[in-house]
């Protein structure tokens, strides 16, 4: 085991078993600590997936419980003070992911399929891998998310007894429409078969937990419980003090957009607003911090030129790069309405963030962010997808009544306050694990 410096805070890195520790034996989880794992099999991209790992973690940590977690791959990028105390174990694969993920991104449907291939190939393997070396006595296995349900087929033999949950953010073939028709097909095809391909890694997890309504038929196909447990947010963090920008109060509005860089996440909407926006005589831009995780040169490509196209494009700053977490607050701190347009069911954690640091929220209606935040009764305006105008005129209504700004800023932050926290989400997590 060696120690390695991720900024300012430091993590334990293994690249061998752990040490073997006493097992509680007793499941009751209120009274004593458990022994809990967490595998996921791709932390080399630092987004929502590395972040929430993080913060899960330490969210079970803080009620007590022997915590660590197993990887292949990590790459701690901005969140890498999320990781400060927690115990990391990496166990490398033969092969680099980043050379298998290159068929997937390849436009060749040939190319795409001969991908697929590969990536279950390589998962299979670092399952199995790290399934050997996680401590036999575990009261918890959370394999979390793609293909890292795949260890507790491999896991289960070692240790029986043990309360093995798949935290499902998406199946690994999820469907997307693709403007290729053939990828399209492909895809689709994927999408319903796979199922059937995995169902023998299935049988051996006890619990599904997923994040959105939408997932819940999805997840059911596994023929497992399935739980529905929103994602928490470290509220502390970003709370800051409602109140409107002196540049806002002379007219000038900044639209923000954060997320991974993806044709999904629909950044073109904000950057057609901020035109309608300027075409109506009000000062708008935007900033747009889209890290390009997944490495995708022709929709980059495609992206940029759309927006050099666009009447905006002076009034337009994109951050391919990504900013750490107190760099997020600086952006939160810098803007006014923080927009959260996808065309798809998605949760969108930067959205929740932004309200808790006091932004109004401008969302589609599509995404899963939307649907929770009308289920409760949260304070947001909501837009259909794709339309700019929509959301030209939502941020025009916002820039035209200051106490509406606030009233919506405020609701939204007491909202996040009192739905969402990684402790809570901690509690639901062991709840789900030991549901008979």
């Amino acid at each position: 085991m060696r120690n390695i410096q991720l900024g300012n805070a430091t993590a334990r890195i293994c690249f061998s078993s752990a040490p073997s520790a006493l097992c509680t034996g007793d499941k009751d989880v209120e009274k004593k600590p458990l022994k809990i794992g967490i595998v996921h099999l791709d932390l080399s991209h630092p987004m929502g997936d590395t972040y929430s790992v993080a913060c899960i973690a330490q969210g079970l940590r803080r009620l007590g419980h022997e915590v660590s977690v197993w990887t292949p791959v990590f790459d701690a990028g901005p969140f890498a003070d999320k990781w400060k105390g927690l115990e990391l174990k990496i166990i490398p694969s033969d092969k680099p992911l980043s050379k298998v993920l290159e068929y997937i991104n390849s436009p060749n449907p040939l190319k795409k399929i001969i991908g697929r291939l590969k990536v279950r190939r390589w998962s299979d393997a670092s399952a199995r891998a790290i399934a050997a070396t996680l401590p036999a006595n575990l009261d918890v296995l959370d394999c979390h998310n793609w293909y890292a349900y795949r260890a507790a087929k491999y896991y289960r033999s070692r240790n029986p007894s043990c309360r093995i949950v798949w935290i499902m953010h998406d199946m690994p073939s999820n469907y997307r429409a693709k403007k290729n028709p053939v990828t399209n097909i492909l895809s689709w095809l994927a999408f319903k078969l796979e199922p059937l391909a995995e169902k023998d890694y299935y049988r051996y997890v006890d619990e599904v937990i997923v994040m959105d309504k939408h997932s819940i038929p999805i997840a059911a196909q596994c023929g497992k419980p399935v739980a529905l447990l929103y994602l928490g947010l470290d509220y502390p963090h970003f709370e800051q003090p409602v109140k409107i920008r002196d540049e806002f109060k002379k007219g000038q509005v900044t639209l923000l957009g954060v997320g991974a860089l993806s044709p999904y996440r629909r950044y073109e909407d904000i950057v057609s607003a901020v035109s309608i926006l300027r075409k109506n005589g009000i000062k708008a831009s935007a900033m747009i911090v889209c890290r390009d995780a997944w490495g995708n040169p022709g929709y980059r490509k495609s992206f940029d030129e759309f927006v050099e196209s666009s009447n905006a494009a002076p009034y337009i700053t994109i951050n391919y790069e990504g900013v750490s977490a107190e760099g997020l607050l600086e952006t939160f701190r810098a803007t006014d309405i923080f927009v959260f347009p996808n065309d798809i069911e998605i949760w969108g954690m930067a959205a929740f963030e932004a309200m808790a640091a006091g932004m109004p929220l401008i969302v589609s209606n599509v995404t899963s962010a939307a649907m929770y935040l009308k289920e409760r009764n949260g304070a947001a305006l909501f837009v259909d997808p794709r339309r700019p105008e929509q959301i030209a005129a939502a941020a025009e209504k916002l820039i035209n009544d200051r106490e509406l700004y606030l009233k919506m800023a405020k609701d939204g932050q007491k909202f996040v306050k009192e739905n969402l926290s990684w402790g809570a989400y901690a509690k639901g997590f062991l709840d789900a694990a030991f549901k008979k």
